[in-house]
């Protein structure tokens, strides 16, 4: 395991090999959790002894392709992620056959909670190295790994430290916790080439708000997705919000796929007595929430898991300081982020214990950013990470020239300018990329632009997933260009069996071709025939002819014929003048 710290934001790579007892072949399913908010930004899987990177494709078709190849009884890899959770497939694996995969991801973390890695498993585990690298910083972050400190080396502003474990049983983790950074901002370059900034700071000096008094504004989620939380933790700390800011009134907006409930109440006791009669159903929509006539607010809070199921395109900027509180473990935190980031709020997470926390970062007057602008003060595109009371971390694409300006919720703004030369690292570039593409993939219509910006970043998400296969006619089969790693015997015998395929398509294109033409050639010929009608004289000509032409065994039944016909036309008398 390897992690990359520059400033507050960690990129990691774990490697790991998966074996069985068992002499027959499975299927191994592994599952991990990641940090809150993280980004997979890579998958990759042994094949031959090389490391071979996943293919980013749509969720839906990376999954049917594996499971095609798994009945065909052919070795693929699968890497899916649902929130925070990642969830990797391998076929097979066997006795004498381990599988080994590597995983990378970006997290942002804050020094004092820390960034929490809980590899832990009750059976021994063979070998385990760790790495830890940290850039830009002044004095060295606090490491530790199954229980142990692991020391740090200083070279120049970076910290360098590893350690090896024999045969051991892990029940702890990797935390790395502390640290001080020697500038606010640090400048990356994506291997694409582009760069992006990351801004690590906190609102020292900066005038407060008023701390108490004034109007709280509750948007409650009440959809079926949202009764799966903690509520119970939510409501605790909206309470004792309520009491220790002692606003003049509250107004509680709940909301789900209907009409948005609006009530007014006037104190901390009654918001707990009216969020216990809510009932919860239906999905969430945030697209009447903007429409409301509301009373001007000095606080408001979203309370809601983030998965909007309805309406995922519409708008919602309230016109007050906007926080999300969550106590949902897989909350939308890409979602909530955009939401809040717009009016300077942030998204507070909650868990059981950490209720004080959560009322601090409530309640706190701390200015907060606004807008991320250039030196000539266009806005640039940036993400805000949820990080601790009176904090922030924005990362987001790097102006061309010049300064960083951060406008805050107090009046002020601050500053940053480019120091030392960029860092070449993934992670502030993934975390800006997995919010646009969560963005994009709001909007059906954006699709393509959603897996174009996904497979740039390589941002996997519950829309897109990493594939490994292993044959080249297994690529060929899924339509799929085989990544850079394999061996050249290997890519010349792809080559091969694509050059042989792509003939055969062109031949089949080329008879499917001549085909439609010669229908279209016959078609024309038919159009330019001029047909004139025969004449009643030659029309007759043409039947006597064929009666001639008859065979002489046919004679008799054409006399015959010809009897009936003459006993139809025979008048017959009526029945009246039969009877007569």
């Amino acid at each position: 395991m390897r992690t990359h710290l520059v400033g507050r934001i960690a990129d990691v790579s774990v490697e790991m090999l998966i074996g069985s007892d068992d002499a027959d072949g499975h299927e191994a399913n592994l599952a991990l959790t990641l940090p809150a908010d993280a980004v997979v930004t890579g998958y990759a899987l042994d094949v031959g002894g090389r490391m071979i990177p996943g293919q980013l494709l749509e969720a839906p078709k990376a999954r049917n392709v594996y499971e095609d190849e798994v009945r065909a009884g052919i070795d693929p890899g699968l890497a899916e992620v649902v929130g925070n959770r990642f969830t990797t497939r391998i076929f097979p694996v066997d006795a004498a056959h381990s599988r080994r995969f590597r995983l990378t991801f970006v997290a942002a973390f804050d020094p004092a909670v820390g960034l929490v890695l809980p590899f832990a498993r009750d059976t021994a585990i063979g070998r385990v190295t760790v790495a830890v690298n940290a850039d830009r910083y002044a004095t060295a972050p606090s490491v530790r790994f199954a229980g142990q400190p692991l020391g740090l080396t200083r070279s120049g502003e970076s910290w360098r430290g590893e350690a090896m474990l024999g045969r051991a049983v892990v029940r702890e983790g990797l935390t790395i916790t502390g640290g001080t950074v020697t500038a606010p901002m640090v400048v990356t370059h994506h291997p694409g080439g582009q760069a992006f900034f990351a801004i690590a700071d906190r609102a020292t000096g900066e005038p407060k708000p008023s701390a108490r008094g004034g109007r709280l504004r509750v948007y409650w989620d009440r959809s079926l997705s949202h009764r799966a939380a903690r509520t119970d933790l939510e409501v605790d700390v909206l309470v004792r919000l309520a009491e220790r800011t002692a606003p003049a009134a509250i107004d509680l907006i709940t909301f789900a796929s209907d009409r948005p409930q609006v009530a007014t109440i006037a104190n901390a006791a009654a918001l707990r007595a009216a969020l216990a009669r809510v009932t919860y159903r239906g999905g969430t929509s945030l697209a009447k929430l903007d429409a409301l006539a509301l009373p001007a607010a000095t606080r408001c809070v979203l309370v809601s898991d983030g998965e909007v199921t309805i309406d995922r395109g519409a708008t919602f900027v309230p016109d007050c300081r906007l926080a999300a509180l969550t106590a949902a473990p897989s909350a939308n935190g890409a979602r909530l982020g955009r939401l809040t980031q717009r009016t300077g709020g942030a998204v507070v997470r909650l868990a059981a214990g950490g209720e004080d926390k959560a009322l601090d970062s409530l309640s706190a007057g701390e200015a907060t950013p606004v807008s991320v602008r250039d030196a000539a003060g266009r806005r640039i595109d940036a993400r805000a990470m949820p990080t601790g009371p009176g904090q922030w971390l924005l990362v987001g694409l790097m102006p061309a020239a010049g300064d960083v300006v951060v406008r805050l919720s107090g009046g002020g703004e601050r500053r940053y300018s480019v120091g030392a030369a960029s860092i070449a690292t993934e992670g502030p570039a993934a975390l800006w990329a997995a919010a646009r593409v969560a963005e994009l993939a709001d909007d059906p219509a954006q699709h393509p632009a959603m897996a174009n910006t996904a497979r740039r970043y390589q941002v996997a998400g519950p829309g897109m997933s990493f594939l490994v296969l292993e044959r080249p006619d297994q690529y060929l089969r899924a339509d799929l260009t085989p990544p850079d790693g394999f061996s050249k015997e290997w890519l010349a015998q792809y080559g091969e069996a694509k050059r042989g395929r792509d003939n055969a398509r062109r031949d089949a294109r080329q008879a499917r071709l001549d085909f439609v033409l010669g229908q279209w050639r016959d078609r024309r010929a038919w159009w330019n025939t001029r047909f004139v009608p025969a004449s009643r004289d030659q029309a007759k000509r043409m039947r006597r002819d064929e009666v001639g032409d008859m065979a002489p065994s046919s004679a008799p039944r054409l006399r015959r014929l010809r009897r009936q016909h003459r006993r139809l036309l025979r008048p017959r008398p009526n029945r009246a003048s039969r009877l007569s």
